[in-house]
């Protein structure tokens, strides 16, 4: 017999650990926790004897029920094959609030094995891309075609996902853990430049070697530190260039690493708004970004960060903050508060719950989604 509505309940389904899909389920879940909603992760989990692939999903809270899906194989073949009926088996044992698809290929499968439910049974449907619009476009159409809600992380994201779904996108705000606004900074004696993301293409990795070699052959006392993943020609790129590449690293390490910095500096220029970026603002870190829609949601030029259009534009506001600690300062300092106040996981609980329609532990009206002209 399925459960009822009075303890509300959640399900995501996502697809391989990793990445920012599984950044996002260890903050929702924690925070929908507390706020008394209950979950299930319904995931791909590792075929027995696959030492490449993580025994679970590090990072989500205690409380939250993982669900694996039976004879997982690797491959989206076999995602697709096993998802439908796992997914319809849950359905039919548990009554939901919601269902959340976090992923285009989960969005995809998901929306064709919700179009065979019948609508008085179906929960509402929710669809977060976490990858760039542009790159699975088609994917991103489809996700929605059972109706399913699209999810922001941003208002830049939700222009792009209006554009291309022609449907109007819950903006869900990227949240800052709160250990981040706790960083004390003392910068290092020596000038530090940090800039954290994925060194594949798009990610504005060139860049940042090309700011580090500008500085090295300029006489600079500068140094560069690049924190996150690489391609290895990349990477190579980076190392000839002086940057020390540290790979990923714990959040504990990261916080470390931005408060003895000087600057931090984004030179992505995708569409959605990288957390990278927050938790710098959330260090009282200045920061230096190229001019792009999500970076200009973030940061309020001369107020609370800069901007620049390229390379030459991003060296020139980099050196004036490094002979200028006081702006520095200042615009640190303002980036904090501004991240306290739009960026703090408080503010993540409220928007969840408006997003699913609970408030108080019980299901609330929530407005349908628009098509867009």
């Amino acid at each position: 017999m399925p459960s009822s509505l009075a303890h509300p309940q959640i399900l995501h389904i996502t697809g391989r650990p990793g990445g920012e899909p599984q950044v996002f389920l260890a903050q929702t879940t924690r925070e929908l926790l507390q706020a008394g909603v209950g979950q299930t992760v319904l995931w791909p989990a590792p075929v027995p004897g696959d030492a490449a692939e993580p025994p679970g999903l590090p990072g989500l809270p205690q409380g939250v029920r993982l669900l694996a899906l039976p004879g997982s194989e690797p491959g989206p073949l076999a995602f697709a094959r096993q998802l439908p009926a796992a997914l319809h088996a849950e359905l039919d044992a548990c009554r939901y609030a919601a269902v959340h698809f976090h992923g285009p290929l989960v969005g995809l499968i998901g929306s064709i094995a919700m179009a065979s439910t019948a609508a008085h049974a179906r929960p509402p449907l929710f669809y977060s891309p976490h990858t760039p619009i542009s790159a699975a476009a088609l994917l991103q159409r489809f996700a929605c075609a059972a109706a399913s809600r699209p999810v922001a992380s941003g208002s830049a994201e939700a222009r792009d996902m209006r554009r291309v779904m022609r449907r109007e996108a819950f903006t869900l705000e990227t949240a800052v853990d709160s250990e981040f606004f706790k960083v004390e900074p003392v910068p290092d004696a020596v000038p530090l430049v940090v800039g954290m993301g994925h060194g594949r293409h798009g990610s504005g990795t060139r860049w940042f070697g090309d700011l580090a070699a500008r500085f090295h052959f300029a006489g600079e006392a500068a140094r560069f530190t690049w924190i996150g993943g690489c391609e290895p020609a990349l990477q190579e790129r980076l190392q000839a260039a002086g940057v020390t590449v540290t790979g990923w690293l714990p959040d504990a390490q990261v916080r470390a690493l931005l408060a003895r910095a000087w600057v931090y500096v984004q030179t992505s220029r995708w569409r959605k708004t990288p957390r990278s970026l927050l938790q710098a603002m959330a260090c009282a870190l200045p920061c230096v970004a190229t001019d792009v829609a999500a970076h200009r949601e973030a940061l309020q030029p001369e107020e609370t960060g800069l901007l620049a259009g390229d390379l030459s534009g991003l060296a020139w506001q980099i050196k004036r903050l490094l002979d200028n600690p006081g702006l520095a300062l200042h615009l640190g300092q303002a980036a904090r508060r501004d991240a306290a106040t739009r960026f703090a996981v408080s503010r993540l609980r409220q928007s969840l719950l408006a997003l699913y329609g609970l408030e108080g532990g019980r299901r609330v009206a929530l407005p349908s989604a628009r098509l867009a002209a």
